[in-house]
Parts: structure tokens; C-alpha cells; sequence
């Protein structure tokens, strides 16, 4: 009973786990808290960088339709202009798009990796993601160092450990940077584990901060949110 306690509080980056599916029998897995939203990113560099998409086919369109606006004036070489500082403007937007990952971006990217090496029970690239001050705070089984995270990663989750997840999945996912080396994310995450079948969902909460000796972003604190059934968070 012990190890079913202590796996349920082992969770990282947004893993809830339950080995037990009788005490998931009743249970409304559709319902959970979400909680409140994290600031919105600058318009500008969100638009530019992260969803360049919009501008690209705004400023498309845009070059069309001019240029078929100015050629039914007689005015065609004026069009023709417009419509190609338009069309250079988003292959120009798009390939800056292309070269530049923000911050924020590099969060995401982070949290997504560090979800997927716990499920899967890669302790050495969760313990890449992590600062050595790591702690993972709000489960059941009080707070945890960063010795005890890995540990728990590697005997439950990992290939031939006691605990195998069968499927994970990122349903939400947010991030923010919210000082000049510190950002957060928000995921919301569903498992299965391999023993009872049935999907898990909970929130996370996830501190970063920009590493001086590399600028990587790397997580410095985990904290349960809220999940689907008992035991998971506190």
C-alpha cells in the first residue's frame, strides 16, 4: 500500500499516476480545475515569431488584392509593387519565424521534453531539464529534492520498472516569461498506467529560470495543481 501512496506522488512535469484501478472506479476523468490563465505573450513578437501564420496570409492577401485593385485602376506597375514588398515582407516574417525560437518558446519546448522523459523513465534527460535545487511540491508524499525526483523516475517509470506508464499526452500548454531569467508553464497532462488502464489527468505548475552558465531555461520547482482523483495532489 505504501508504493501505491508513494507512486502516486511521483510525478513530473504534469504525470499523475494511480496504480490502483479500484480507487479510480467513479471517478469523472472529464473533470478537473484548470487553473488561471498565465499572462499573455507581447502581441509582437508572439505574432511574429511564435504564430506567424496570420501575418504571412494577411499580408498575402493583401498583395493580391491590391494588386488587383490598382491593375483595375490602370495603375498595374503600382500594384505590381505594393503586392511584391507585401509577398517579401511575409517570406521575410516567415523565415525570421523559422531562424529565431523565443523564450517563451524554448519553455514550451522544455516542459514538453521533460513530460515525455518521465513518462518514459529517461532520468538522464529529466535530470538535464532540472536545476540540482529542484523540488517538486503539492503531492501527496510531501516535497521532493532533485536525488529522489531521478530516483523515482528511473525505478518506476522506466523500461522494466514497477510502475510502466502505457500512454501519455499533452492536453494544455501554456508558458510565460514572468522576470528577466524566470519563467513559467502550465500543462495539463492524461497517463495510463500499464497496471490498471485507466487515464489520469492533472495539472502542473512549472518554475524555470535561465541558467548562467549556458542560458538554458531549466525547471527549478514543480507544483501539483489539481487532478482527477485523490492521492495525486494535495
Amino acid at each position: 500500500m505504501r508504493d501505491a501512496r508513494i507512486v502516486v506522488s511521483v510525478v513530473l512535469a504534469g504525470l499523475g499516476l494511480f496504480p490502483q484501478l479500484g480507487a479510480a472506479q467513479g471517478t469523472n476523468i472529464l473533470t478537473i480545475p484548470d487553473p488561471p490563465s498565465l499572462p499573455s505573450p507581447p502581441i509582437l513578437s508572439h505574432l511574429v515569431f511564435e504564430q506567424p501564420a496570420y501575418v504571412v496570409a494577411v499580408l498575402v492577401v493583401g498583395a493580391l488584392v491590391s494588386s488587383l485593385a490598382l491593375n483595375a485602376r490602370g495603375q498595374p506597375r503600382r500594384g505590381l509593387w505594393i503586392a511584391l514588398g507585401a509577398l517579401v515582407l511575409a517570406l521575410a516574417i516567415y523565415l525570421a519565424s523559422r531562424a529565431v525560437q523565443t523564450d517563451r518558446e524554448r519553455v514550451l519546448a522544455n516542459t514538453a521534453d521533460l513530460v515525455r522523459a518521465t513518462a518514459t523513465g529517461d532520468s538522464a534527460r529529466v535530470g538535464e531539464l532540472i536545476f540540482d535545487a529542484v523540488r517538486l511540491l503539492n503531492v501527496a508524499e510531501g516535497e521532493m529534492d532533485r536525488a529522489l525526483i531521478l530516483s523515482r523516475v528511473r525505478d518506476y517509470f522506466a523500461p522494466g520498472g514497477r510502475y510502466p506508464i502505457q500512454e501519455h499526452a499533452i492536453l494544455e500548454l501554456d508558458a510565460a516569461r514572468v522576470g528577466p531569467n524566470t519563467a513559467v508553464a502550465q500543462v495539463k497532462v492524461r497517463v495510463t498506467p500499464v497496471a490498471s488502464g485507466f487515464p489520469i489527468l492533472s495539472w502542473w505548475k512549472i518554475n524555470f529560470q535561465q541558467d548562467p552558465s549556458d542560458t538554458q531555461w531549466k525547471v527549478v520547482s514543480i507544483q501539483g495543481l489539481s487532478a482527477n482523483l485523490p492521492g495525486i495532489v494535495r
